[in-house]
């Protein structure tokens, strides 16, 4: 990487827009070598997600999580190191991510926009 783009990507990183950057992600930790059941596992990361005070909704193949980034990848970060803790050799982990400068919108918000198009119209 030349010095130019390491210096924009600095400046990215130090700007204080990033600070309020909100971010909904839908996580996925996969441990590896720890038999078939996993459901200790996504339970102990789930405690470390409750914790965090971070809005989030458990579904059948992951948690969606929604805050201001750094938070939020402070918990994908702690969900890592819990679960390496609990013995867990490897992890595979499934990242997807949104971001909106528009306007703001929450998981709730989402859901719900999609919803109301699934009522038949009354008129």
């Amino acid at each position: 990487m030349n010095d130019d783009m390491s210096s924009d990507v600095k400046d990215d990183v130090n700007d204080e827009r990033t600070e309020s950057l909100q971010v909904i992600v839908d996580l996925c930790v996969v441990p590896l070598g720890v038999g078939v059941s996993v459901s200790e596992y996504v339970a102990a990361c789930q405690r470390v997600i409750d914790a965090s005070g971070l809005g989030y909704r458990m579904h059948a193949y992951g948690t969606n999580i929604e805050g201001p980034w750094d938070a939020v990848m402070a918990v994908v970060k702690a969900c890592h190191e819990r679960v390496h803790a609990m013995g867990a050799p490897r992890i595979t982990t499934t990242l997807k991510l949104g971001t909106r400068t528009d306007r703001e919108q929450g998981m709730d918000d989402k859901v719900a926009s999609v919803e109301a198009r699934l009522r038949p119209s009354q008129g």
